[in-house]
């Protein structure tokens, strides 16, 4: 953490000419500044000033020491800190690979198996109000990683095109490759770049002329004769970039004062000295032959590390199966749900988007083997096609009775909306979309149909199984009346024959006491001394008297 203080004090410092010496002497306004970094760096003061402001230059067998300038002072003090955060950063690396490769000697024997996720936030592309160094480098990489874009999405698409026989579209509005070959090829701007580095007097004006020499027929680069003697630009795929090419040489050389790096060396922030230690023994260990001083020093450039390491990023991406997501910043006040259309169309468009949609407009999208085409869209058309014919034959008569009427006529040129290659039929957007709805729609209806016929079965069926379910209801409702109606006359009529039955059997009893009377009155008539007499009875519970007749 002091190491990346470091890094940003460096930023704070302040470099003026000396007002007793404006020529020629360099200070540092800010002091209370120094103070800060001197401690935070434990080097003192005046030996941290004399390494910024100074530099010492070893001619023959004495040593010159010259004041700097502000702005070159101010250079060296920017190369000091990307150098230590260049080296803190790679410390943090090599810490986590040593961490990572612990892990896989643990897990050697499942390596094989392993499956790796890696996330890629590339470089974005930069079109500042000044262009430089910087901005080159960041420039070449989106080139590049477009190209590998380009090749991923579209090119496979013109190979197969070609091996179907399909008219290719011209795919030169999104290859970038002329601009990749006046970047990285054998004449272009890195190589001008790196031999303009190794020569004794080489400058930057001398590169840009260089670079419009060499590359007069490179349509990418922008030929402007009001550009100034260091200045060029060039047509990116993103947009065009005007760059300034001064301190290109003296950054490319990847060279740090030795002022700087001794004074980096005293420092008593173990991360920093012991940084510097190391990278010293690597420069040291592949110091080049007096043979190969030449070709090393061009590989030691800060284009060619930047170049190999990009080159060796590429390959690995070539070895995975890439996902592209394209990340938009809505507006720049970083508000939400508010979106600048403006700011958010322009990154589209530099992205790339907007021509890849362009291209899929004018290019087949989608495509299908015959046999799936008859077999999806045979349906919507009625045709005769026994015989001979094989699937091509047949698709194409098919798909010429779909699309009859659906052609655009464009100047001289007839677009159809699909076209029949060797194997497949490849169709333009929203083609096969229509195709698809027109056979929902025949499914839509014909469903509907079906189940029209089938809710009317089942309907049908309901109403069978309700009527026979009232008829049974009814039946058995009409015999429960009239078994109650039955139960209820039955029930009179055996009331109305005991009432009969009753006063018949009263009537019959009352003549069989009238005869019983008869029958005792009979029986009391009695006959006394010759003469007869009546047996007279008030009731038969009294008793008994006689009356002479």
């Amino acid at each position: 953490m002091r190491a990346l203080c470091v890094v940003l004090q460096f930023g704070n410092l302040m470099f003026v000419p000396d007002p007793a010496s404006p020529e020629t002497c360099t200070l540092i306004s800010n002091t209370d500044e120094l103070h800060k970094l001197a401690e935070l760096m434990g080097i003192p003061e005046v030996t941290l000033t004399i390494a910024l402001t100074q530099r010492s230059v070893k001619a023959s067998f004495e040593q010159i020491d010259f004041s700097l300038s502000p702005s070159d002072a101010k250079d060296g003090c920017d190369a000091l800190a990307k150098e230590i955060y260049s080296l803190v950063f790679d410390h943090l690396v090599e810490m986590i690979d040593v961490v990572t490769n612990n892990f896989d000697r643990n897990v050697e024997e499942t390596q094989s198996n392993t499956k790796v996720i890696s996330l890629l936030d590339i470089f974005g592309f930069e079109c500042f109000q000044v262009n430089r160094f910087e901005q080159l480098c960041i420039n070449y990489a989106n080139e590049r990683l477009q190209q590998k874009y380009v090749s991923d999405v579209f090119q496979e698409i013109q190979m197969e095109y070609e091996e179907e026989g399909i008219q290719v579209f011209d795919f030169t509005a999104i290859d970038n490759m002329k601009i990749l070959d006046l970047i990285e090829g054998k004449l272009g701007i890195l190589s001008i770049l790196n031999e303009e580095c190794m020569l004794p007097r080489g400058n930057d004006t001398s590169f840009v002329f260089k670079v419009k020499n060499v590359n007069k027929t490179a349509t990418p680069l922008i030929k402007n004769d009001l550009f100034a003697p260091y200045e060029f630009g060039i047509a990116h795929f993103s947009g065009r970039v005007k760059y300034d090419a001064r301190k290109f040489v003296e950054r490319n050389k990847d060279s740090l004062p030795a002022d700087l790096v001794r004074a980096a060396l005293k420092s008593q922030n173990t991360l920093i000295s012991s940084a510097f230690s190391r990278r010293e023994e690597r420069i040291a260990q592949t110091q080049p032959s007096s043979k190969a001083r030449s070709r090393k020093g061009k590989d030691s450039t800060v284009v060619s590390k930047f170049k190999a390491q990009l080159s060796g990023l590429i390959k690995n991406i070539e070895n995975t199966r890439t996902r592209y997501i394209r990340c938009i910043k809505p507006n720049a006040e970083e508000l939400p749900r508010v979106t600048d259309n403006l700011m958010t169309m322009n990154q589209l468009t530099s992205a790339g988007v907007t021509t890849a949609i362009t291209i899929w407009r004018e290019t087949y999208p989608k495509h299908l083997l015959f046999e799936q085409v008859l077999e999806r869209f045979q349906c919507l058309a009625v045709l005769n096609m026994k015989g001979a014919l094989d699937n091509k034959s047949k698709a194409s008569m098919l798909l010429a009775v779909l699309f009859e009427g659906k052609y655009k006529v464009v100047g001289d040129q007839i677009i159809t909306p699909y076209a029949c290659g060797k194997t497949k039929v490849f169709f333009r957007s929203g083609s096969l979309e229509l195709l698809e709805s027109s056979r929902l729609r025949l499914f839509t209806q014909s469903s509907t149909m079906v189940q029209k016929l089938v809710r009317g079965v089942v309907a049908r069926n309901r109403f069978y199984m309700i009527k026979k379910g009232i008829v049974t209801f009814q039946s058995q409702f009409r015999a429960k009346m009239v078994r109650e109606d039955y139960t209820i006359i039955r029930r009179y009529i055996i009331l109305m024959q005991s009432c009969v039955r009753k006063h018949i059997s009263k009537t019959k009893l009352r003549k069989l006491k009238c005869d019983k009377s008869a029958i005792i009155v009979q029986k009391r008539y009695v006959t006394i001394n010759g003469a007869q007499y009546h047996l007279i009875m008030s009731s038969f519970t009294e008793p008994l008297s006689f009356v002479l007749i």
